[in-house]
Order: structure tokens, then sequence, then C-alpha cells
């Protein structure tokens, strides 16, 4: 039986619920951390986009200054974790990740040996499920026409409304996304993270790099300077920058048909030439 449950709109009760949930997920003892945890993910899988509430308390305790509780962090951690069904700092938002990876990058409080390992194990599951989203959504003809034919012709009014609406989003996600290399930059510029940090911030950069839009110069300019970096972690990942920067800037293929008389540059007999091997 077919249940549109994940459309389900998300009320001011589901919200505290969430918030609720996810307080238990970062409390001091283990198990109830696991517990909430597991009906956190199930919570947020039901309704679309509720992540967007724990977003923000994610990234405060990311960024708190001093010395924070290391359960909470810990627990914070697994959640940015999540599990087989939810990995949060993939969801396609640019408007959240803009604001998550930075956090994710500079944060001070995973320098003990289990918060390491796991900021590690989500660098690497970042590295295996983000794929590059859209920063400028447009559809073409064949799409819309496409889209009349299964639903209804919207008249001009709602079809005007619609383009504002889809030129708003993509500005904001233009915007979002050069702020989010700026940052990321800025943090590799300055002296406040360490050589791991560093390393996350460029695999992170690399992740980003895109040709849709135009990629800031600064970011550029920090992929050649890394180059001849001291650490070799670094070295490595700006020459994939580099190269990623080479197979963005290749023109593309021009294909030009021809006839056998103009590759073989004499007159040709079509129905003697046949696929395949020769007689002789």
């Amino acid at each position: 039986r077919f249940s549109l449950t994940n459309f389900q709109s998300l009320t001011e009760i589901d919200k505290q619920v969430i918030l609720k949930l996810f307080e238990l997920s970062i409390n001091r003892y283990s198990e109830v951390r696991r517990d909430a945890q597991g009906y956190l993910f199930s919570v947020l899988n039901r309704y679309l986009f509720s992540y967007q509430v724990i977003v923000d308390r994610i990234i405060e305790l990311l960024n708190s200054p001093g010395e924070a509780d290391h359960d909470q962090i810990k627990g914070c951690l697994y959640i940015l974790l999540g599990n087989h069904s939810f990995f949060l700092p993939t969801k396609h938002s640019w408007s959240m990740i803009e604001k998550l990876w930075p956090a994710m990058a500079r944060t001070t409080h995973a320098r003990k040996p289990t918060t390491q390992r796991l900021m590690d194990h989500i660098n690497e599951t970042i590295g295996k499920q983000f794929d590059t989203q859209a920063l400028v959504e447009d559809t073409n003809d064949i799409s819309r026409k496409a889209a009349v034919d299964l639903w209804k012709r919207l008249e001009t009014h709602e079809l005007e409304s619609r383009i504002i609406l889809r030129q708003q989003r993509n500005e904001e996600n233009v915007k979002s996304y050069n702020n989010l290399m700026e940052t990321l930059n800025s943090l590799l510029r300055g002296d406040s993270l360490t050589w791991r940090q560093q390393e996350t911030t460029m695999s992170l950069m690399w992740l980003l790099l895109q040709k849709r839009v135009p990629i800031p110069l600064s970011c550029v300019r920090t992929f050649v300077d890394f180059l001849v970096h001291d650490n070799v972690e670094l070295r490595k990942i700006a020459e994939e920058g580099i190269a990623a920067f080479c197979r963005m800037q290749k023109p593309p293929r021009i294909y030009l048909e021809k006839t056998l008389d103009e590759i073989l540059q004499r007159p040709v007999n079509v129905d003697q030439c046949h696929p395949g091997d020769r007689d002789d």
C-alpha cells in the first residue's frame, strides 16, 4: 500500500518532539543517547526538511567557545553521522551546507580520539555520499511539455510567479555557494586550523568544485599555493583540485561528419566498402 507519509506537514508539536529528542540524543548517558538518536532519525526521515529544526542547535554546539561537554559533542557528532537512511551533512540545501560545513571544519571540540574518529568517519561518509547539487535549476521546453501532458497547462500569471520564485532560489543558491567557498578558503588562509582540520577543509572544497558558476579566484589561488605545502596530504588534495580545474576548463569536443571520399582523399565506391576483415 502506497502511503505519502513523507509529505505530512510539520506541526509545532512535531517540532517540539524533534527538539526534545535532540536534547536526549546529547544526554550524558550513552544508552539514553543511543535510543533517542534512533527515534530522532525515524522522525527526521518521516518529515521532509524536518532536519532544519536541529541544524542551528548543532551549529551552536560546534561553535560554542571554551570547553564543551564531551558527551554533548559526542552525541552531536553521532547525529551528524546518522544511520543507513539519514545523513545530515549531504542534504540538498545550500543554505544549510553554507552554515554546517564551516562549523564542522573549524570546531575545536573534536580533539579527543573518540570524537576525532567520529569526525573522520563523517568526512569519509561525505566523500562517499555527496553529489554535486544543482545551483541553477532550469527546465527546457521538452520537460515543460511533458509536465503539461502529465498534469495540466498553467495560466500565464502562474508561470510568471514560478519563474520569479525559481530565479530567486537560483540567486540564493549561488550566493550560498560563493559564501561557503569563501568561508572555507578564509579558514585555510588563517592560522586557526590544525593540519588535520586543514585536510578536512581542503577535501570539502574539492568536493564543491563545479562548472555551473565561476569558482572564486581566491579558492583557485589556495589550491595552487598548497601544491608546495609541507603536509603531503594537503599537497595531494591540491593536486586533485588542480586536475579538476583542468578538466573543467577543457573545451568541448567538436565532431565533424566526413564522407569516405574526404577521409581517404580519393573517390571511393561505397558498395565496395564492407566492415570486418579483408580477404587478403
